[in-house]
């Protein structure tokens, strides 16, 4: 996943033209999609794999104004709303036991990462962080800002969160999600 990362951070860095406009100091972003999550694990059926994410943010800029800086993003995540499934009815899984609902991704989380201009006209950013759901878990997200007015932007975003269930079984959630950013 290092590899990844810096591989990725060689990209941006490498697209960053020399005239860009500056990464926004603060923005605000409000981002919802849907995800694809662990199916199953030694100990848990699921029961499906797929939910719906939503999730509110801020991010800081940490250095001085330019086309790429260090940030900072602080977010709360609503879960999954109606995505992550919740009824009363036990449904079999093939080891006998009772299908289970997965653990809902609501919380705090809190990430650094590096934000630069993309030919002059997209801002993307990659992150790594820590989010305090149910359980601690830690995520890599990578998004990317088109700019449509002077402080409003759309917004892609994508990430991959790692945590552990009731269990102590590793799992994990993969939400992709649009939404606009306020800078």
């Amino acid at each position: 996943m290092r590899l990844f990362l810096v591989r990725l951070l060689v990209l941006v860095v490498i697209a960053v033209p020399l005239h860009a406009q500056d990464v926004p100091g603060f923005s605000a972003e409000f981002i919802g999609g849907g995800a694809r999550h662990t199916d199953r694990t030694s100990h848990t059926y699921y029961k499906s794999g797929g939910a719906t994410f939503l999730t509110v943010g801020g991010t800081v800029r940490l250095w001085k104004p330019g086309p790429i800086a260090p940030v900072l993003t602080y977010e709360y995540s609503a879960g999954c709303g109606l995505g992550c499934g919740d009824d009363a009815v036990c449904r079999l899984a093939p080891d006998n036991s009772c299908f289970q609902d997965f653990d809902d991704p609501k919380g705090t989380a809190l990430a650094l990462g590096v934000s630069g201009n993309l030919r002059g006209h997209l801002i993307g950013t990659i992150a790594v962080g820590k989010a305090w759901y149910l359980r601690k878990a830690t995520y890599v997200d990578a998004n990317v800002a088109l700019p449509l007015f002077s402080h409003f932007a759309v917004v892609a975003d994508a990430r991959r969160i790692v945590t552990t269930d009731a269990r102590g079984d590793h799992v994990w959630l993969v939400p992709i999600s649009f939404g606009f950013r306020l800078q």
